[in-house]
């Protein structure tokens, strides 16, 4: 890009004062988030940070557009993405963070609510299935349990290395290999692996479902109506786990075997894997790595 087309980015730190650097910094091997190396600049002390928000993005907009979108080549309109920038040798897609104006966002949060509903049902699905596991492996309640544990280990280490993970691989690609391990998991139920092979596919699947857990968090809390959007996630989280049971036992009284239960799990989590994949393709280790969006 030439210097000529310089814009000014907003970057959303933990730090309240709404800052803006250049995108030169952006294009520099040099690039560095801390504090330390970016001063604010161009603020009014007088003004709330949202006015600067606002103040900003009509200066971009050449103050022809209230949304803050530019109108520029690099701008899809269908789906309102910003500006497209290189970092490092990779393009990165700026995209809005108000849901309100972005249909792709839209669809990316149906995707993030469908990643907790999966998560619901599988919570909620061995509780229902334990008394026809307790028969079919032949263990009494406690060795069972072992699966509730080792999926805690899974989630603890998810926990721990999530943000590693979104910096090294991106959200996307993060969020698809977590719906992955639930799959997978999936698949060695409604296979019946045997008991020891169970053990581990819990570790996964705890890993999985804490990596999902971790980044949808993430993903919502850096947008506008984060409070709102959080709360409805969190409520497909309730949704899933009230329902597994019930379908659960309905399916099994109908005629259903225990292990086909997790056939249906299994297209639940395969839709939401496909999802992630098309709707996340553009979350990638570069764009976490500097976690700019445009207002």
């Amino acid at each position: 890009m030439s210097s000529s087309n310089n814009i000014q980015l907003s970057v959303f730190r933990e730090h309240p004062i709404f800052q803006t650097i250049d995108q030169r910094d952006l294009e520099s091997e040099n690039f560095d988030m801390s504090s330390e190396d970016y001063d604010i600049h161009n603020q009014q002390p007088e003004m709330s940070p949202n006015e600067q928000r606002r103040l900003l993005n009509l200066e971009q907009a050449g103050g022809q557009n209230s949304t803050g979108l530019l109108e520029d080549d690099n701008l899809d309109h269908e789906f309102n993405l910003l500006r497209t920038i290189e970092y490092r040798g990779h393009q990165v897609v700026l995209e809005s963070i108000d849901v309100t104006v972005s249909w792709k966002l839209k669809l990316q949060s149906i995707t993030c609510f469908q990643y907790l509903l999966v998560v619901g049902f599988m919570d909620q699905a061995i509780g229902s299935i334990m008394h026809y596991m307790l028969e079919y492996y032949e263990v009494d309640r406690s060795q069972l349990s072992l699966l509730f544990l080792l999926q805690l280990f899974g989630y603890l280490a998810a926990s721990f290395a999530n943000d590693t993970l979104h910096r090294t691989i991106g959200f996307g690609n993060l969020t698809s290999f977590a719906m992955f391990c639930v799959m997978a998991t999936c698949i060695g139920y409604y296979l019946k692996f045997p008991l020891t092979l169970m053990f581990i596919l819990s570790i996964f699947l705890g890993f999985g479902i804490g990596t999902v857990d971790c980044c949808v968090n993430v993903f919502f809390g850096n947008m506008k109506y984060a409070n709102q959007l959080l709360g409805v996630m969190h409520a497909f989280y309730g949704v899933g786990s009230l329902f597994s049971p019930i379908l659960a036992i309905r399916l099994i009284e109908v005629g259903w075997k225990w292990n086909q239960y997790y056939l249906l799990l299994f297209g639940f989590s395969t839709t939401a894997f496909v999802f992630s994949v098309i709707m996340f393709r553009n979350e990638t280790k570069w764009k976490a790595s500097i976690n700019v969006r445009i207002t």
